[in-house]
């Protein structure tokens, strides 16, 4: 809104009035957060935006969580019953929680894959929410930058007299279809394939974590139970590079 009243003289922002162009950016901004808050839930928008932490930031931990998960089996190896308990006590959140309790049952092995399997669906879907909603922002940026870019058209072909509208409305036109672009190729979609590629990770070490578990319940060698989990981690991350 404040975009628009900018670009048709109704009401003109002052600040940064050299530096950016107000009126597109709001454009952009206004009009896809606006779509993106529409189709879904306040808190996965704002989950969204606090992925735009650079990949940099984010260090890999595959070692680390493979190393964690070993240390985890190796304690339900000697002692199962403590070692739930202090899972169950606050010692784990999460998918880990929920191995802990269905080992705290008296399922079968292929039980406890059945249900876990079926957990992670149910996690990765709500964990897909975010990425849904980046989605939205970045198909809908340029579509506002083709709406500011009528915007700035309209008010060009309102009058011809003023130069100085006429120079305010050509700066909308082609600034929103730029910033539109800009947002769509530089931050909303390389940021859905971090957000995407970090899905599948955890996907990878749920299903990690299940499977050792399994296979310590059926009483594996701890050799046997490392290469299979660091066969299938590397299975996992030569599929999703």
């Amino acid at each position: 809104m404040l975009g628009s009243l900018d670009s048709f003289g109704l009401f003109k922002i002052e600040a940064l009035g050299g530096a950016l162009n107000l009126a597109s950016l709001f454009v952009i901004l206004g009009g896809s957060f606006f779509q993106a808050f529409v189709s879904f839930p306040t808190e996965v928008v704002l989950n969204a935006i606090r992925r735009l932490r650079p990949p940099f930031l984010k260090k890999s931990v595959k070692e680390d969580r493979l190393e964690s998960t070993m240390n985890l089996l190796r304690q339900l190896k000697a002692d199962k019953q403590g070692t739930i308990q202090n899972l169950t006590d606050g010692q784990a959140k999460g998918f880990r929680l929920y191995l802990a309790e269905l080992l705290s049952t008296n399922y079968n092995t292929e039980e406890i894959r059945i249900l876990g399997y079926h957990k992670i669906h149910t996690i990765i879907q709500k964990e897909s929410m975010p990425l849904q909603a980046i989605n939205v922002l970045a198909s809908s940026s340029p579509a506002y930058g083709m709406l500011g870019t009528l915007m700035g058209l309209i008010v060009m072909l309102s009058d011809f007299t003023n130069y100085r509208g006429l120079a305010v409305a050509l700066a909308l036109a082609l600034m929103t279809t730029f910033y539109g672009l800009i947002m769509s190729q530089f931050i909303w979609q390389p940021l859905a394939k971090k957000v995407s590629q970090g899905i599948m990770s955890d996907q990878m070490w749920y299903e990690v974590e299940l499977e050792g578990v399994i296979l310590t319940m059926e009483n594996k060698p701890e050799l046997f139970i490392l290469d299979q989990l660091s066969a299938m981690s590397r299975a996992q991350t030569e599929a999703t590079v």
